[in-house]
């Protein structure tokens, strides 16, 4: 053996045994160059990678070393971890289905793939995973957490729960299992536990709070302004912006931090409110002396709760700019040209990669429609699709180019409030119809994973005014359009 390798060798395991993962790499990849067809080599590499967050790194490391060393199973089940955290949900189902199968009663595998499975919204497949694994290794915590999501998506609440109490039996502190039976708790309206479980969701490693000084608030008067930041998608911070008038009203003084792009509307919404547009780092206005306590947007709601016992959304709207909406009515009325003006949304794309999509292809009913104009309000560009639909059926809906709903929310806004109704999947549009007072009628999953959404019922009182259609059958939407279809256009059943 070369006495530099040797070397290398020695250099790396010592760089290891101390967790030095930066000098471990430095090690590793000359040798690693050095020997190509080493499989064990390749798949040490990914590990070091991995654990420095190069997670595309470890991926490409990985596959090598399992075209080196084809069908096995410990490297594919690293494959595919790696796959999930790049959110290449495809790519990784397709390493961990063919290596689970071969190795039904490898537990930690099966947790992985469960994961996969939930994310490619494959829910029952991925019940049955998890089960799997819990059944195999009863003390595997990531099966009961991954058990725990999976039977939640299904619409198996009380199963959630038993899941989410057995992960926390073995592990009482791990934040995961804590935020999935907080879920379970608030679905089935079980919202004193659920509110006070829910304070661990900002403990978890992906979701941090804001790195801010001030105590958190519980809702009592304090003196001094109170920093309010938001949190989750854009969709989730128009829907909590509603309980901040209240907190005004009570003598609170907020600063808000938003999105860039929803500061517009929310400076123009709340004259009372100040607004600071989020940084990557918080600006320095919210680390001020005046400033003496901190909350998320999302948690309005659960200090509504502890404060107020509320159970429901307020009833308050957001304001568009009135010129820009009265442009935009104006303008999408002489298209119309007498015809009921139709908003519609068909996709949801979330931060880790899970997609919601009724496609295009499927709105015919509303599409066809001679006395509605339709008028696209899906995010993203959507040129191929009402391309294709306009050869299918002769129509396609209208796509104003003056409105980027990615880039500037507060004309987004103005768009909404120029339809007379809203048609679209769960995504940021429901909560956009919402604030700013346009009636809509919302597609919803037969288990809907938001428990906003209350299962078997057509209106829920955290969207108060909107309608709700329900999958009867999880594997089709057509009834549900039919209904919209019937809905929106204002004609009985």
């Amino acid at each position: 053996m070369d006495q530099t390798a040797t070397e290398r060798r020695q250099r790396a395991r010592a760089a290891l045994g101390r967790q030095d993962f930066a000098a471990a790499r430095a090690e590793l990849e000359p040798l690693v160059a050095a020997e190509p067809g080493n499989p064990d080599g390749h798949a040490l590499l990914g590990s070091v990678r991995a654990a420095l967050g190069d997670h595309a790194g470890a991926a490409n490391a990985y596959a090598t070393a399992l075209r080196l060393r084809p069908g096995h199973g410990p490297t594919a089940h690293l494959l595919g971890a790696s796959l999930l955290r790049l959110n290449a949900v495809d790519q990784a189902l397709a390493v961990l289905s063919p290596a689970a199968a071969a190795a039904p009663d490898d537990a930690a595998l099966q947790a992985t793939l469960a994961v996969a499975l939930v994310r490619s919204d494959r829910c029952a497949e991925a019940v049955a995973a998890a089960e799997r694994a819990t059944r195999r290794d009863p003390k595997l915590v990531s099966g009961w957490v991954n058990l725990g999501t999976a039977r939640r998506l299904q619409g198996d609440n009380a199963g959630a729960l038993a899941a989410a109490e057995e992960a926390l039996r073995q592990a009482p502190d791990l934040a995961e299992a804590h935020v999935n039976r907080a879920l379970a708790l608030l679905a089935l309206g079980r919202f004193e536990e659920g509110w006070t479980e829910n304070e661990w969701y900002w403990r978890q490693p992906h979701t941090p709070p804001r790195a801010l000084p001030q105590p958190w608030w519980d809702g009592r008067p304090v003196d001094g302004r109170i920093v309010v930041w938001g949190d989750q998608g854009v969709g989730d911070q128009i829907w909590a912006a509603a309980f901040l008038p209240g907190l005004l009203r009570a003598g609170h003084r907020l600063v808000l931090e938003c999105v860039p792009r929803l500061a517009t509307l929310f400076r123009r919404s709340f004259p009372d409110l100040e607004v600071v547009p989020a940084m990557r780092d918080p600006d320095p206005r919210l680390k001020a002396a005046d400033i003496v306590a901190q909350t998320p947007l999302s948690r309005l709601a659960a200090i509504a709760w502890w404060t107020e016992g509320t159970a429901r959304l307020p009833e308050v709207r957001l304001k568009p700019d009135a010129g820009l909406v009265q442009q935009m009515q104006a303008r999408y009325r002489e298209l119309a040209r007498g015809r009921r003006i139709v908003g519609i949304s068909w996709r949801s794309r979330k931060p880790d990669g899970q997609v919601l999509e009724v496609p295009l292809t499927r709105w015919d009913g509303l599409l066809r429609d001679r006395d509605l104009f339709v008028v696209d309000l899906q995010y993203g560009d959507t040129r191929r699709e009402r391309d294709m639909v306009q050869h299918w059926f002769g129509a396609a809906p209208h796509r104003d180019a003056a409105v980027d709903a990615l880039g500037d929310l507060d004309t987004f806004a103005a768009q909404v409030a120029a339809m007379d109704v809203v048609a679209t999947v769960v995504n940021a549009t429901v909560a956009t119809a919402l604030a700013v007072g346009t009636p809509a009628v919302v597609a919803v999953r037969r288990f809907q994973p938001d428990w906003r959404y209350p299962p078997d019922v057509a209106e829920s009182p955290w969207l108060p005014g909107l309608r709700l259609v329900r999958q009867s059958d999880e594997e089709q939407w057509d009834d549900v359009l039919r209904e919209m279809a019937r809905a929106v256009a204002d004609r009985p059943a």
